[in-house]
This record gives C-alpha cells, structure tokens and sequence, in this order.
C-alpha cells in the first residue's frame, strides 16, 4: 500500500474539539460507530480544562501589585517555582535570557554604586524581575505554544482588573480614553484574539477585528496602539494571502510599504478632525513642535543618546542624576536633529522621581545600567523581529504572537517599563522558545533521539502489558498481498497484547488471514486506496490508540510496548509516536532509515523535506511506524484526499496544524521493517511529476522557500526518474527556483537524477542494441 497520498483539500475551519487537545471523548472528536464517552476520557477532559483554568489563573494574579512595575502576585508564585526549574533540562541557548538579565542586573548594581544613586529603583530590578518571571513561567507552560498564550491572557486579565480597581495616576482621571490609552488598549487586545482563538473563528475573522481594534485607538488618539494593530492585520493577512505566491522578505515589504503608506496617510487624515477632536489636537500640537518622525513623535531620544555618549561603558546609575551640562549638550543635539528651538526640553526631561523620564527601554538601560544592561533589551529586539519575521510557525495563535512581538518592538524602543510589561516579555521568550529551540524537556521525558527505558505499569499488576486504557487496535490496509500473513503474525507475536487486528480489504478476493477472534475483516474495496482502508479501520476500531501497519511490512516484538512506554507518562493525549526502521530490498540490500529523528515540535514539512544529503533515508515518517491516540485519526481524516500523491506526509503536516501542542516523538530504536519489491504500487510508467509538483505548491505555500524547492528539487525529481523523463526533472527544476529557494543538496540531487535517467537510458539502448544484432546476422 506505499506510495498513495492524500491531504485535507477541504482545508476545514478549526472546532472547538482541536482547543481540547484532542482531550474530548472520542465521540465527540469524529465519526465511529463504536465510540464512546468513557468515564476516563470524562474525567481526562476535566483535567485539561483544570489545567487551563489554573495556568490562566495564575496569570491573573498579575493584578495584584508588589513594587512599582517589578513586581506583583505573580512574582511571588514565580519565586515558589524556581526549585522546579532546577528540575528541567535545558539547551544552553535556552539560558542565555538569564545569563543576559544576570549580566544586565550588575551592570545596573555597578553602575548605581559608581553614582552614588539607589539599586531599587524599577529600571534597576527590572532584569532580575524579567529572570524570575521567566524562571517560574517556565516550570509551569513548558513549550506548549497553547499554555503560553493562556498565561499571557491571564496576565492581560490582571492588568485590566488592576487598572479598573487601582490604576495609576493616568488612569484615575475619569476618562475612558485616559484609561484606554494608558492602561487597557494592549491587554484587551491580547483577551480579544485570545478569546476568538479559542472560539474557533474563521482566521480571516482575526485580521479585521484587529483592524477595528486600531481603528478604536484612533479615535481615542492612541496612534501608537492603532499602529501597531493595523501591521499585525497587515502581517497576518499578507502571510495567509500572499505567501503561496511570494517570498517572505517580499511578504514583509508589502507590511513595511503599507506601514510607511499609514504613516504619512493618518496625519492628513486626522488634521481635517475625520477621526475625532482628541486626535486632531494632537497632530496639530505636534507639528508646531517639530519633533521628528523617527522617534514617534517623543521628545527623549536626544536625551538619551546624549547620556549614551557621555558614559557608554557603566552609564548614570539613574536619569535622575544627570547633570545641568548634560541637558544643555542634548538640547543642542535635539536641535541639530531638527527639533524646533523653541520646545521647552527640560519640562519633558526634568521629571522629579520619574524612572521613566528616558521613555526607551533599550536607550533607558543603556543610558542608566551601561553597554552591558542594554544586552537583554536588544536580546528581546531580536526576539520580537524573529517572532514575527517566523509568525507562520505558531499556526492558529499567529495574530496574538505577531501582536505581542510588534508591541513588544514598539515599547522597547519607545516606551518604559509598565505595568505587568516584564512578565509578557518573559512570554515572548517562551513563545521564541517553543518554536525556535523546541527540544527542550522536563527531566523524566527522554527527547525524541533516545529511546525511553521501559516504563512498567503497576495500576493493572501486571508487566506485560500497557496501562489499562490504552488498548490498541492495529489496522492493516491491504490488497490481498500474501505478505499479508506475515503482517499479522508479527502483530500476534507482540509482547503487548493488542485489542483487536482490523484487516481492511481493498480487494474482492479471499484474504490469507487464519482464524482469530482478535481479527476483524472490514472490506471497502476494491479500489478504495489506502486513505479510505486506514480511516474505515480506525472509524471502526474499538481501542484507545491506533496503530498502522501496511500488509507487505512487519514490526518487532517490542514494537508496541517501546512506543506506549514512550507516552506512558503524558497526561495528555496530543502525541504521535514513530520510530526506526529496517528497509530490506529490492533483494538483499538492508539499511537503517531514517538516519535522523525529528525533534520534539520540529514542523514535520522542514523535518521531511528540506534536504541535507544525496541520497534517500535521511528523513521519513513511515506509516507503519505511527501510533497514536484513536480521537486524532478521527479527527484529522486519512480519506480527506484519497488521489493524492503524499500519504503520511499529508497526514502528519495536517495534524500538527490542527492540534495546537502536538508532540511528534520518532525513537531512536528500529522497531518495523519495511519491505521494498516491485510490487509497490507507487511505481507507475508514466510521469507523475507534475502531480508532485502540484502538491508541493498546494500544501508548502506556508513553509520557507528553502523548504519549498528542496521539496520540488526532490519528490517530483524522483518521479521523473522513475519514469525516465528529463522534461520532468527539468519541470521540476524549473518550479523549485520559481517558486522557492533550493539548497545546493537538492540541487546536486536533481542534477544527479537527470544524469541517471542518461545511464538508464543509455543502458537500455544498448540491451537493445545487444537483442537485435544476432537477428541482423541471421539475415
């Protein structure tokens, strides 16, 4: 059954089942006439949804105020959880956010006893207070993209109850506008998206409400805010619009052009009072003073960079220790930058007891704590540009990670510490964590390149096989292939016992399968291909988790107990297990594919697909090597796309696209063999490469260029070998440097291929050559 693909044409709008986790009974995740609601499931259910309230809880308790901006409720618990943190494995990269808060706290203590000023002050805890919060957040999201945002909702919800309890000075003034701008406008915004996401609207849906959301600050005359909202609209909608067409640094010119276009446009437009009086007095306000574009319209740069120059190494210790001389030299820098002459500068600067008197958070650390305090700020620059340069990397929850990133852009460089603002940026580290250096576990769960030592269960008494409630009903698709007999044998002789064997026939002739009670014969054929054999198995199946195995494979003995061993410790169902495998044929020729293992939420595409070798095997996901929870084959459909050429790919991209924290986790053991003969039914004598080609574009789109051609270099270039066609390799050739940006692996590959299609032809000729001479001689 190798070799056929499908993928979800239909391309279904998300549910509320995928919020759960795939959590939800499997009666409620998908068709099957034997599932049920069992009390288990209920009560794993119940769990999540605990587990959801808890981590957005504890978010909350972000209202609760401590010290200044520093501080609050949630710092507390985050101080509880450092011991846990200790119980965590971590990349060294992954430490370096605390390494550069540590080396930006003594700078700021080194710099404040050199001046003479306090080391209490926000601007100087602010880095350990970013290292706490990091530390504790850490020990209770982990790198779950979901439970990430859920803390960060939470932390919005505390910042809002805050400032409709307590608030700041700004804030207490009476005014809606004064609380939204001051207060609010970011944190609804992050509850908005939050809430839709976890609705389950249509993703175009998101886009325009954060249109409407910048749209609300304009009128309220919080230009920054609408700003920021209108390029994340603009971010998210050129991403999902544009990117099957064009690359991603053209995709963010078009973001770029139109926020330069809303920055020359907006002034106009809000002179004539078309978006409110409070809007019209400020831009008019503003063009009397002359401040430059550049710096957002503030009037503290100058300020800052002046400092900057003055001490650059060890810096002030505190703004409130800058000199009468210092001002003077900003002020003429101010002018020479185009200020107007006439701006009262030190009412904008002299602030008694303002730690934000500086307004930059990059400038502020620099000009206060030295070059060594600015390290963690231009850290968390990069951060947030890579967060929203690789946004098509968090799936659904793209439009709250590119408005968290640009706004954390945004008051890095023009804006100070605020309320609840360093516990967000300890988020964005965590959703830069999760996506960019996935590999991380906690201490008890063996990454995905070591094979876990066998877990054994005591809740049953037993130690042969699984926990109780995960039974396992094996589904074998076939075609009547006499290597169906073997197929079986090695599932019987597994040393976990399985629940039942469902053989799905796509063919009217009589199977060679013996007698069994634990055999179930569903037949669907002929000619219903391998998708639609796979989901009627799994609609039928009376187990807890499903395992495929193709008719002309075999597995090992301890192949089901190493994969449930694998997840036997996961409270959650959103995983998928591989493994290893042996590849016999054609002949005697064996090797062990694949030779490297997907990490732990690498996407499958980039993992498949960009190619960093010459030869097969360096990558694969093998559909007799999956096992998986019963409530995700029933929810992510194998029939979706029956005539596609792509099966487990297609699948498994589909999946962790759908389900937010899916964990593929491939062992490093060799746990099946795959038999290759020539009765594949993937070989076929005509081209298919513009099938693949096809597919490619389709189902790539959102992945990088380098991805896109290595995969247009590759699949449909082994096509046209197998067909012996040059105009295929060159197609191909053709749409991977169209369409993407091939590596020079792929590209050698393909060269490779056309030189062998030239050998294959050449031997063929001359076999023909050799046939017809002795009938010349004859004659």
């Amino acid at each position: 059954m190798k070799g056929h693909g499908w993928d979800d044409g239909s391309r279904r709008g998300r549910s509320a089942v995928v919020d759960v986790l795939v959590k939800a009974p499997a009666a409620d995740v998908g068709p099957g006439p034997r599932s049920a609601t069992t009390f288990g499931e209920r009560q794993r259910r119940r769990r999540l949804v605990l587990a959801q309230a808890a981590v957005f809880a504890l978010g909350v308790t972000a209202f609760v105020p401590v010290a200044d901006v520093t501080a609050t409720g949630l710092s507390i618990l985050c101080l509880l959880l450092v011991p846990g943190y200790l119980l965590i494995e971590h990349r060294g990269i992954e430490l370096l956010p605390l390494v550069l808060a540590a080396a930006g706290w003594i700078s700021y203590l080194a710099s404040c006893l050199v001046n003479g000023v306090a080391v209490l002050s926000p601007n100087v805890m602010a880095p350990a207070a970013f290292a706490l919060y990091l530390i504790g957040l850490s020990v209770v999201v982990g790198r779950s993209v979901r439970a990430i945002a859920t803390v960060l909702a939470g932390i919005a919800a505390g910042t809002v109850i805050f400032h409709l309890v307590r608030g700041i000075e700004l804030t207490r003034t009476g005014s809606f506008l004064d609380l939204w701008k001051y207060g609010i406008a970011q944190s609804a915004t992050i509850l908005v998206l939050f809430v839709l996401v976890k609705a389950g609207v249509h993703r175009l849906a998101l886009p325009s409400v954060l249109a409407a959301l910048g749209l609300v600050s304009l009128v309220l005359n919080f230009r920054s805010h609408a700003l920021i909202c209108f390029v994340a609209a603009a971010t998210v909608l050129t991403g999902w619009v544009l990117a099957p067409r064009i690359g991603r640094g053209w995709q963010y010119a078009v973001v770029f052009g139109f926020a330069g276009t809303f920055a020359v446009v907006m002034p106009s437009v809000a002179r004539t009072g078309l978006l409110g009086p409070a809007l019209q007095a400020k831009v008019l306000q503003q063009d009397s003073s002359g401040l430059p574009a550049l710096f957002a319209g503030r009037p503290e740069p100058p300020l800052s960079l002046t400092a900057i120059y003055e001490r650059p190494l060890l810096g002030w210790g505190d703004a409130q220790h800058l000199t009468p001389e210092l001002y003077t030299s900003a002020a003429h820098l101010a002018i020479r930058l185009g200020y107007t002459p006439t701006l009262p500068f030190e009412l904008y600067w002299r602030i008694p007891g303002d730690y934000s008197a500086l307004h930059s958070i990059v400038l502020a650390s620099w000009a206060e704590g030295g070059v060594a305090a600015v390290m963690l700020p231009l850290w968390l620059l990069g951060v947030c540009g890579a967060l929203v340069w690789n946004s098509p990397r968090y799936g659904r929850w793209a439009p709250l990670v590119v408005v968290v990133a640009v706004q954390g852009i945004w008051d890095l460089l023009y804006s100070p510490w605020t309320y609840n603002l360093i516990p967000v940026y300890a988020c964005i580290v965590l959703l830069f964590s999760a996506r960019h250096f996935p590999g991380s576990v906690r201490a008890g769960r063996e990454p995905a390149r070591v094979a876990r030592p066998p877990i054994q269960p005591v809740a049953n008494g037993r130690d042969d096989g699984p926990a109780p409630d995960a039974r396992v009903s094996v589904v074998i698709p076939t075609i009547g292939r006499p290597t169906l007999t073997r197929a079986v044998q090695s599932v019987l002789n597994q040393s976990c016992p399985v629940e039942e064997i469902v053989v799905v026939a796509d063919t009217g002739a009589p199977l060679p399968v013996s007698s069994n009670d634990q055999i179930v014969v569903l037949g669907v054929g002929p000619n219903a291909g391998p998708g639609r054999c796979r989901q009627a198995g799994i609609d039928a199946a009376r187990g807890t988790v499903i395992a495929l195995l193709d008719d002309d494979d075999e597995w090992c003995a301890d192949k089901l107990r190493r994969q449930l061993d694998a997840v036997a410790h996961r409270s959650d169902r959103s995983w998928i297990v591989s493994s290893r495998m042996a590849v016999v044929g054609p002949g005697d020729r064996r090797r062990i594919w694949p030779r490297r293992l997907v990490k732990v939420d690498q996407s499958v595409a980039d993992y498949l697909f960009r190619f960093t070798g010459l030869t097969a095997g360096g990558a694969v996901l093998q559909a007799s090597t999956l096992c998986f929870p019963v409530e995700i084959g029933r929810l992510i459909r194998w029939d979706a796309d029956p005539d596609g050429v792509h099966d487990e790919p297609s699948w498994l991209m589909r999946a962790q696209r759908e389900i937010e924290g899916l964990s593929i986790i491939q062992l490093a053991d060799v746990l099946s063999t795959y038999h290759v003969s020539g009765e594949s039914v993937s070989r076929t004598a005509h081209d298919r490469s513009g099938e693949y080609i096809a597919w490619g574009l389709e189902h790539l789109r959102g992945e990088s260029p380098r991805v896109r051609g290595d995969y247009l270099c590759t699949s449909p270039v082994s096509a046209a070998v197998s067909a012996r066609s040059v105009v295929g390799v060159w197609r191909s050739v053709q749409a991977a440097v169209r369409h993407g940006r091939p590596g020079p692996q792929a590209l050698a590959y393909a060269g490779l291929g056309a030189v062998r299609i030239a050998l294959l032809r050449g031997r063929a000729a001359a076999r023909q050559v050799r046939t017809t001479m002795p009938l010349r001689r004859s004659r």
